[in-house]
This record gives C-alpha cells, sequence and structure tokens, in this order.
C-alpha cells in the first residue's frame, strides 16, 4: 500500500512516545477515521495494514503539534538534585498542559489527513480486483478459431477418413464446463490451493496406477494413459502436468533453507528428486508421453530456478535423472516399441539422419502446408492425405485452409499468448503466486510451441491438439481453468498486504518506530 501523508499524499517516516501512540490509537475520533477510511476499501485483509500505516501518520502530525508542550514541560522539569516537591508539581503541571492541547491536537492530525472517504476511495481504486483483459481476449481469440475449425470440419470437410464426431457439439459442451471452471478459480482465492498441494500430487500418482490397470484403464494405440470412468475419457497423461506443478509450486513455497550438514542437505534434494522430478519421469515414459514429460520437466526447472542456488540443484536433478532413466531402459521402457509414440520418435530421428522412408503425421502435416500458399485450400478441400486433423494435425488443416498469413497471424497469437501468461507471474508480489502463475504459464506455453513447430517438422509429431484450439476433450477444461487460475492470481495482486504478499503474516510486521523524544 503506498504511504500516505497529509490530505492522502505520499508521505515518510515517524515516531514518538508508546504511551502516547496507544492513547493516540484508542482515541474515539481516531477509531471513527479509520473505520471510515477502510469502510471504503472492500479488501478486508488490507485493513490492518491501512490501520497502521494512517494510523502511523496520524501519530506522526499529534506529536508534531503536541512538541511545544512537550518543550514546555521539559523546561519546568526541575534541575538535577532538586526536591521531590518540586519536580512532581513540575511534572503535574506539564502533563496538565499536554492533556489540555491532545484534543487539540488530536482534530489538527484528522483535518491535515484529509476527507477520510476520500483517502478510502483512493486506496480502492489502487487495491480493487483487476482482470487481465488481454489474456482473457487472447483466450476468446484461440477459442473462436477451434470452434470454427470445428465447424469447417464437421460441415465444410469432405472426407471419408473423418469420423462421424460431433465435433462442434461437443467442443462447445466442452468450451461451457471450461468456462463454468475459469470462473470458480477467478473467483477462489487461490492460496487455498497450497494447502491442497500434496492431495493434487497423489491424484496424479492415482491417474497414473488406474491407467496402468485393467479395471479403469484401457490401452489405446501402445499406449497406457487413459482413464475411464462413466461415460469420460482422461487423458492421465496430459493432465497429470497440472497436478504435479500445482503439488511441487507449493512445496518450493514452503520450503526452509536445509539445516545441518551435508547429510542432512542430500537427504532434502534425494526427496526432491524422487517426488517432483524420478517418479514423474517413470509415469509419463511408461505411459509413454514425450510431451507431457517435456512439459512437466521445463516447468519444474523454471520453478526450482527462481530458489536461491536453483541451478545447481537443477544440474544435480537431470544428470541424476539421465543416469537413472540410462540404467532402467531396459527394464520397463522396452514396451514403449510396440507404441505409435516409439514409431514417431524413431521416424522423426531417421528424417534428422536423412532417411525419409518413415511417413508419418507430420509428414503430411508439412506437405499440406507447404502447398497452402499465402491464400489456402479452402475449408472445402479434401482430408483424405491429412490424418487427425481435428487434433495433431489441426495447426496444418487451418493453415493449409486459410493460407501461410493466417498461420502467420496464429503464430504472434501465441508468442503473444505466452508472454502474456509469463508477465503475470512476473507482476505477482506473493511467493506462491509466482510459482502457481509460472506452472500454469509454462504448460500452456510448451503445448502451444510444440504443437506449431511439429507441424512443420521442427519437434517430433506426437499425439497432442494445440490448446484451446484443438479437439482435445476434456483438455479444453483444463486449459480453460488455468486461465481462470492465472486470471486469479493477477486479481489479487493489489489485494494483499505487503508482509503477505512477501511470504511473511502480516502479525510479524515489527512495530517499533525511533521517534524523537521516545
Amino acid at each position: 500500500m503506498e504511504p500516505l501523508q497529509r490530505n492522502g499524499q505520499p508521505g515518510s517516516g515517524r515516531g514518538g512516545n508508546p504511551m502516547i501512540e496507544r492513547r493516540i490509537r484508542e482515541h474515539k475520533a481516531v477509531r471513527e477515521y479509520l473505520d471510515d477510511v477502510c469502510g471504503q476499501v472492500r479488501a478486508k485483509e488490507l485493513h490492518e495494514e491501512i490501520r497502521l500505516e494512517i494510523g502511523g501518520h496520524l501519530e506522526e502530525l499529534v506529536f508534531e503539534r503536541l512538541k511545544p508542550a512537550r518543550s514546555a514541560r521539559n523546561a519546568e522539569s526541575p534541575a538535577s538534585g532538586a526536591e521531590g516537591q518540586s519536580a512532581e508539581v513540575c511534572r503535574n503541571s506539564g502533563d496538565a498542559l499536554i492533556d489540555a492541547s491532545f484534543d487539540e491536537a488530536i482534530a489538527y492530525a484528522l483535518k491535515e489527513m484529509g476527507d477520510p472517504r476520500t483517502i478510502g476511495k483512493r486506496l480502492q481504486r489502487v487495491h480493487r480486483p483487476k482482470l487481465e483483459w488481454s489474456l482473457l481476449s487472447l483466450a476468446i481469440v484461440l477459442i473462436g478459431i477451434g470452434l470454427m475449425a470445428m465447424y469447417a470440419l464437421q460441415e465444410l470437410a469432405p472426407s471419408e477418413r473423418m469420423p462421424d464426431i460431433p465435433f462442434l457439439a461437443n467442443k462447445l459442451l466442452c468450451v461451457g464446463m471450461g468456462t463454468a471452471a475459469l470462473l470458480i478459480f477467478y473467483f477462489v482465492d487461490y492460496r487455498k490451493l497450497r494447502s491442497y498441494s500434496w492431495w493434487t500430487y497423489g491424484l496424479a500418482v492415482v491417474l497414473f496406477l488406474l491407467a496402468q490397470s485393467h479395471t479403469l484403464g484401457r490401452m489405446v494405440n501402445g499406449a497406457y494413459r487413459w482413464v475411464y470412468i462413466g461415460g469420460f475419457a482422461l487423458d492421465a497423461a496430459s493432465i497429470a502436468p497440472y497436478l504435479f506443478l500445482f503439488a511441487y509450486a507449493g512445496y518450493l513455497a514452503g520450503e526452509k533453507r536445509p539445516v545441518g550438514g551435508i547429510r542432512e542437505k542430500l537427504r532434502g534434494y534425494g526427496k526432491e528428486l524422487l517426488l517432483f522430478y524420478a517418479l514423474p519421469a517413470y509415469f509419463y515414459l511408461v505411459s509413454p508421453s514425450l510431451v507431457s514429460l517435456s512439459v512437466h520437466l521445463v516447468g519444474a526447472a523454471l520453478l526450482l530456478l527462481t530458489r536461491d542456488g536453483g541451478w545447481k540443484r537443477l544440474l544435480l536433478y537431470m544428470c541424476s535423472l539421465l543416469f537413472v532413466l540410462f540404467a532402467l531402459r531396459e527394464f520397463r521402457f522396452g514396451e514403449m516399441r510396440h507404441s505409435i509414440f516409439y514409431q514417431r520418435i524413431l521416424a522423426y530421428l531417421q528424417r534428422f539422419a536423412g532417411d525419409d522412408s518413415f511417413i508419418d503425421g507430420g509428414t503430411y502435416a508439412r506437405d499440406f502446408i507447404r502447398s497452402a500458399g499465402f491464400k489456402g485450400h479452402g475449408f472445402d478441400v479434401g482430408l483424405d492425405r491429412l490424418p487427425y486433423a481435428y487434433t495433431e494435425n489441426i495447426v496444418a488443416y487451418l493453415v493449409g485452409a486459410l493460407g501461410w498469413a493466417f498461420g502467420i497471424a496464429l503464430v504472434l497469437l501465441a508468442a503473444a499468448f505466452v508472454y502474456r501468461s509469463v508477465r503475470i507471474s512476473r507482476q505477482s508480489r506473493e511467493p506462491y503466486a509466482r510459482l502457481l502463475a509460472l506452472a500454469v504459464g509454462s504448460i500452456l506455453a510448451v503445448k502451444l510451441v510444440w504443437t506449431l513447430l511439429m507441424s512443420v517438422g521442427v519437434l517430433p509429431f506426437v499425439g497432442i491438439a494445440m490448446p484451446f484450439v484443438g479437439y482435445s476433450g476434456l483438455q479444453t477444461v483444463c486449459e480453460l481453468a488455468s486461465i481462470g487460475l492465472l486470471l486469479g492470481v493477477y486479481r489479487r495482486k493489489d489485494m494483499l498486504p505487503r508482509l503477505v504478499a512477501s511470504g511473511y503474516p502480516l502479525a510479524s510486521a515489527p512495530h517499533s518506530r525511533n521517534r524523537d523524544g521516545a
């Protein structure tokens, strides 16, 4: 909160006598004044800080007004060695002088500070909830592009290879559910998520275990990553990065400096390596899902780099992780060779080695984009040679239909979205808010960048749809919920007390002041 001085203008430090400070704060007129100021500020968490700040300025003004009376009392005090009765008479005379001018000093201070409602309204304008319109607008544009693509695929694109699925209706349903989730995360205090950090971690582990089971899990295209509950199919590998990184953000926000020798430090580092790097990497690889592993590692690395000495820990964790995965490559990961994921990675590596005999969806995507030109083929072009145009090849379909100019616009749109997401993290003052926003922003950023680069062959062609745009079922709900979380963090960035925003409780604030004449 910006310090206030007379008439609500910026001010500076102050000081005084603790007994008189207490009298000032307990004075009826001062309490009513502070109540009027706080009554205009809707963020109740700021009321204590506002009372401390404005009350301190009132004390400064009162002490300034009382200086003549205090000087008079000091002048009347007898010299050292005077009789006790004479000293008592002088002391009583000085106290009476202060008491007589105390109410006048209070009235003077309140007048100098200005109208309390005016001050309160100005503070409310500074600390009111804020909406990040640019990020919300970018998300709406991406959703609009996705709905347009679903309509075109369903109504305009002739193809015998397109499944008989109501793309538009299902997309609208997921957008509706995602909008509800967005509103919930926008209005709910994001700090409550911190107490559920280990619950989100446990939920991610349970989803992977269910996907590997024979009861609710089911193998699709050689991958054990789907959990079927009722009529819903949950992609454990795609949902897990949100859950794992939420838990990691809570872990780092509550992390304390290791106390003790090297053994205690290594024990703490080993726990962190196992829980947030090794175990998630194992689950992602047996799913298998290279994208989810990349999303997790990028997000975890960014979170860790916000800590002091984080790059050293990150280097240690990555080297240890590579060693463990290499040692266990034949123990469990051999089953990946039978999955589409493995074949796509092999095709990607063979293409860079100069062997084009391996053909995958990325080959068709590059050919489709290359032949589009600046104007594109139009939405009614046949899609017989563009598989999965509604998910993995959604970018290729849109660029091929609308041309390279649209592709450039889509890249700029994605870049703006990534920038605004990261900016929210940098603008947040509260440590957990920064970590949470960074986790969410990194997930969406990696997915956006991957889908764009894999469409032109820079990254491996894997099973991932462009966020907000592709036909991705409940992934759309998760993405919109993430937007709600980012907006919720931004909404509260000016509604937290300064000490709380810095990671300390307000009660820990030092209330002692070095005042003249104390």
